[in-house]
């Protein structure tokens, strides 16, 4: 049985911002500060990684990917799996530092940025990568309840440390 990623050890190290744990809109974002470096969380312990411990992968903003861009993900219809195109309202694109690559089961991973303080920022959850491109919901994106139909009227989202 192969030694899958453990959840425990990536969240001891994200310490959230007392003060901004994640960025609640794109305004935010773009106040962020000019060529701003993030870091994608992901498990240090991945089983095809060809490093263990597996380095840390920095990223920079590219741009925003435009709603027609799709994503093809495997699902199951019926008896059968296909791909099929998945278009999301809002995705950032991240260029992966320092020859970097994200492994198929790094989705989930959280994007931050580090604060002077050592806290960092949420800014979104990597769900894609393509050589040294990365794809991430923007945490605003993520937090937004109008994503989520059955929330009770007056719910609120927000990250919190574990």
């Amino acid at each position: 049985m192969p030694s899958w990623p453990k959840l425990a050890p990536l969240l001891a190290d994200m310490p959230l911002s007392a003060h901004k744990a994640c960025l609640l809109s794109i305004d935010e974002f773009d106040a962020l500060q000019p060529g701003q470096r993030f870091e994608l969380l992901v498990p240090d312990n991945h089983p095809d990684a060809k490093f263990k411990a597996r380095p840390s992968m920095l990223a920079r903003f590219l741009n925003f990917m435009p709603p027609a861009f799709a994503i093809d993900y495997e699902v199951k219809v019926g008896n059968a799996l296909r791909e099929e195109p998945v278009h999301h309202w809002q995705l950032l694109k991240l260029e992966l530092l320092l020859g970097r690559e994200t492994l198929p089961g790094d989705s989930g991973s959280p994007v931050v940025a580090w604060n002077n303080d050592g806290s960092c920022t949420l800014v979104g959850m990597h769900i894609a990568g393509a050589g040294s491109w990365a794809y991430a919901i923007p945490s605003w994106r993520l937090f937004d309840l109008e994503n989520f139909w059955k929330a009770p009227p007056g719910s609120r989202m927000r990250p919190v440390n574990p």
